[in-house]
C-alpha cells in the first residue's frame, strides 16, 4: 500500500471523528483562522449525549455554540481570550475565567489579575474611538471586573505573595519579551548605566533584533560569566552567531546548551540545523541524528522535518528528502502537498 493509499484509508468525516470523545474529557480547539470549524460542529452535534466537557482554546473566531444555556452542564468552556463569539457566555458566568483557574492550580494569588483588569476599568466611559484598540475588541465592563473580583477573593491563594525568585524569573521575562518585540524602545527603557541582569538580557536581545550581533554577544558573554551553566543563555549565542553566518562559532555554544539540557527539543533542533549548515559530511550526519533525536519529543515539528529534509538533500538522499519534506506539510496540515 502506497502512503497516499494509506492516508486515504485513514480519511474520516467529522462526526467518525468527534465520536471518540467521552463524558469528562477535554478538547483543545486550535485558534484564529486555524479553528476546525467542521469538527467543532460535530462536537456540538453530540453535546446532548455528553457530560462535563472542557473546551479549552486560546481565542477562537468561528462559531461557539458549545457555551449556549442549553449546553449547560454538557459543555464547561474555558478560554484564555475573550472574543466576540464567547463574551455573551463568559459575562454571563456560564464560562471559567481561564487566568484565574491557572492562577489557583499553580498556587498562586489572583489579586494582581483583579488589579490589572481594574487599571483599565475608565474604559468602559470612553467612547469607542478613544478606546484602546485591544478594548475595542475586548469590552470591560465594571460588572465583568467585579464577578471577577468575586471569585479570585473566594479561591484558596488569594493571600498568597509572590516570592522573590518568582518576582525576579517575571522580571527577566519582561525584559525578554522587551527586546525581543520592541527593540528600540528597550534600548531606552533600559539603559546602558544600568548593570541589572534583566536590564544586560533585555540590551542583548534587542541589539540581536537591530542588527548588532557583536554588541550583543558581548552582552551575552557578560551574562556568561554570572550564569555559565544556563542553557538558555549558550542557546542565544549560538543563534546569533548562527543567523549572522558565523556557522563555525555557532557550534561551540549550541554544543554547550545541549550539554546543559539534553531533554530539551529546541536545543538539540538548533544544534541540528547549525551541524547541516557547516556543509561537512560528519557534521551534517550529526546534524540528522540530532534532528531525529528532537523528533522523538516534538514529531509533528514542521520545522524540524523542514531541516532534516535539507540535511537529507546535502546527503543525496532523495527519496528519505522527499518523505520528510511530505512528513512536513503533514505537520503543517496540508497532506495534499
Amino acid at each position: 500500500m502506497s502512503w497516499m493509499e494509506e492516508y486515504r484509508s485513514r480519511l474520516k468525516t467529522a462526526d467518525e471523528a468527534l465520536a471518540v470523545v467521552r463524558s469528562g474529557q477535554r478538547v483543545y480547539i486550535h485558534q484564529g483562522c486555524a479553528e476546525p470549524e467542521a469538527l467543532v460542529k460535530a462536537l456540538v452535534r453530540r453535546g446532548h449525549e455528553l457530560w462535563d466537557v472542557e473546551v479549552i482554546h486560546m481565542a477562537t473566531m468561528g462559531s461557539a455554540d458549545y457555551t449556549l444555556p442549553e449546553f449547560e452542564g454538557h459543555f464547561r468552556h474555558n478560554t484564555f481570550f475573550i472574543g466576540a463569539n464567547v463574551r455573551q457566555a463568559e459575562q454571563e458566568g456560564r464560562a471559567d475565567q481561564a487566568g484565574a483557574t491557572l492562577l489557583e492550580a499553580t498556587g498562586q494569588s489572583g489579586r494582581g489579575l483583579v488589579e490589572f483588569f481594574d487599571n483599565f476599568r475608565y474604559q468602559e466611559v470612553f467612547d469607542q474611538s478613544r478606546r484602546f484598540a485591544y478594548f475595542r475588541s475586548h469590552p470591560l465592563s465594571s460588572e465583568r471586573i467585579d464577578a471577577l473580583r468575586s471569585r479570585v477573593e473566594r479561591l484558596s491563594h488569594y493571600e498568597q505573595v509572590d516570592s522573590p525568585d518568582d518576582l525576579a524569573e517575571h522580571e527577566i521575562m519582561k525584559a525578554k519579551l522587551e527586546g525581543f518585540m520592541n527593540p528600540q524602545s528597550a534600548l531606552i527603557k533600559y539603559k546602558e548605566s544600568d548593570r541589572s541582569y534583566p536590564a544586560r538580557y533585555a540590551r542583548a536581545i534587542a541589539y540581536y533584533q537591530m542588527k548588532e550581533p557583536d554588541r550583543a554577544v558581548a552582552q551575552i558573554d557578560s551574562l556568561l560569566t554570572e550564569q555559565p551553566n544556563n542553557p538558555y543563555l549558550w542557546e542565544l549565542k549560538g543563534q546569533v552567531l548562527f543567523e549572522f553566518n558565523r556557522v563555525q562559532l555557532a557550534e561551540e555554544p549550541q554544543r554547550k546548551s545541549v550539554a546543559l539540557k539534553p531533554d530539551a527539543p529546541l536545543l538539540r533542533i538548533n544544534l541540528g540545523q547549525t551541524l547541516i549548515g557547516l556543509n561537512d559530511p560528519k557534521k551534517v550526519e550529526e546534524g540528522v541524528q540530532e534532528l531525529k533525536r528532537a523528533l522523538i519529543a516534538e514529531n509533528d515539528n514542521a520545522v524540524t522535518w523542514r531541516l532534516l529534509a535539507q540535511a537529507y538533500d546535502q546527503q543525496g538522499k532523495d527519496g528519505e528528502a522527499r518523505l520528510a519534506t511530505a512528513e512536513q506539510y503533514f505537520s503543517l496540515g496540508a497532506p495534499q502537498e
